[in-house]
């Protein structure tokens, strides 16, 4: 297989959302819709790593919040090294949905308890 990931770069932006995530969370995600096999092939892999990433979220995460930690009295979005830090959560969602990041609350009730902060 020999194509160029360049030519999906906007299906790809538009398909890392919290739209997707929350389907791959919900078990729902169908991608048999898609015709052009290599877009498939892309979008099936980045499910993987999404599922994994979501996984290790619900076990390690006390936020709620897809890659979101409290720490030193912070709130740090970290996705794969690239951190965004606010002094709030609301500022921090502010920020993370202004770059075009996934904003997924995946545990209601945890993050319920750092909205006050």
């Amino acid at each position: 297989m020999d194509f160029d990931i360049r030519q999906y770069s906007g299906e790809i932006l538009e398909f890392l959302s919290e739209y997707t995530l929350r389907d791959i969370d919900y078990g729902v995600l169908d991608l048999t819709g898609i015709k052009d096999y290599n877009l498939r092939a892309i979008f099936y892999y980045l499910t993987d790593l999404l599922y994994l990433e979501l996984q290790m979220n619900y076990r390690l995460n006390d936020t709620g919040i897809f890659r979101v930690i409290y720490q030193n009295n912070r709130f740090v979005y970290d996705e794969y090294g690239d951190i965004i830090h606010a002094d709030s959560l609301l500022n921090l969602k502010k920020q993370v949905e202004s770059e075009g990041r996934i904003w997924y609350v995946f545990d209601e009730f945890l993050a319920r308890k750092y909205l006050s902060q």
